[in-house]
């Protein structure tokens, strides 16, 4: 079952973090941290994501999409709002089974009612990405475990004695190339 998930980027990034007085350093980084959060959430969960921004102060007369980490980012056109955008992916739903908005913006939780479309808070989604999050990291120590345990660690897996006889042949090799060397 193939999922779309749009998030209103800076929505998001406002009840998400937290944020009372922003500058525009601070939201640029975590516009960037949101982005990486995404990638890993969807490389883990398979759905494809969208997160959408308004472009007020971008100054661009066209809209502005790009690709990272696997997540598409959209800016919206000068003036224009990030819900305008959002409501026109949700209508396009072509190839999926189910596509979530993820908002916490009041109009824009209507217009997705609406139109029969999934719709997650962001405290509901942000506990989803802290929970996949946790999840990549416990892999990744089994991995790590698992890896201890493998071909990695040959030392540990033999007997002494089988180490003594490697260390034996090893020796009489290096001297049998000492000896056609000379």
């Amino acid at each position: 079952m193939k999922e779309l998930i749009i998030i209103d980027g800076y929505n998001f990034i406002f009840n998400y973090f937290n944020l009372d007085n922003p500058t525009g350093e601070r939201i640029l980084i975590l516009k960037e941290k949101l982005v990486r959060e995404l990638g890993e959430y969807g490389h883990y969960s398979g759905s494809d994501l969208i997160v959408v921004f308004d472009g007020e102060d971008d100054k661009n007369a066209t809209r502005v999409m790009e690709k990272e980490n696997g997540v598409i980012i959209i800016y919206s056109r000068d003036r224009g709002s990030a819900d305008a955008v959002i409501e026109k992916l949700a209508n396009t739903r072509i190839t999926y089974d189910k596509v979530f908005i993820v908002t916490s913006d009041y109009s824009q939780q209507k217009v997705v009612f609406k139109n029969n479309i999934y719709r997650k808070s962001v405290r509901e989604f942000g506990a989803e990405l802290r929970r996949v999050r946790r999840k990549i990291k416990e892999e990744i120590e089994n991995m790590d475990k698992y890896k201890k345990g493998s071909f990695y660690m040959v030392e540990k897996r033999i007997r002494n004695s089988s180490k003594k006889k490697f260390s034996n042949l090893i020796r009489e090799n290096e001297s049998l190339t000492k000896d056609e060397k000379i």
